[in-house]
């Protein structure tokens, strides 16, 4: 039996999700208090043990989650914006949640929408591009 490793080194695994097809599983992990999200493709996991990281989203100084699946993409949500090249020393309001979509063989991340939590849903600001991360 192989030992197969997921999350950052020293961090705290608080959660992982596997997409419908069980190809795709996203891992919520902290260290230190910072959370990170890692991506695996784990369609070599019954064959050989094997797991392919495929990239690791992290939103400091903020917070990224698991918001659901749509077949193998990942929906997620952050109060940072994930799908720019964002400033990690910039202050940021968190008054804005971002909801995302990862697909496999997709470069970056897609901008589904952005919603200032001091708005009603009437102004949310529905936003669409495929942006690189």
């Amino acid at each position: 039996m192989q030992t197969v490793s997921v999350g950052a080194m020293g961090a705290q695994i608080s959660s992982f999700s596997f997409s419908p097809s069980g190809r795709i599983m996203a891992v919520e992990s902290s260290g230190e208090g910072h959370p990170l999200l890692d991506i695996y493709n784990t369609a070599g996991l019954a064959a050989d043990n094997d797991i392919d990281y495929l990239g690791t989203l992290d939103p400091y100084p903020g917070w990224v989650s698991v918001a659901g699946w749509e077949g193998d993409d990942l929906l997620l949500e952050a109060d940072v914006p994930l799908h720019e090249d964002f400033d990690q020393t910039a202050e940021y309001d968190n008054e804005t949640i971002y909801t995302l979509r990862w697909s496999l063989g997709t470069p970056g991340l897609e901008l589904i929408r952005a919603i200032s939590q001091n708005t009603s849903a009437a102004g949310e600001a529905d936003l669409e591009s495929n942006l690189l991360h």
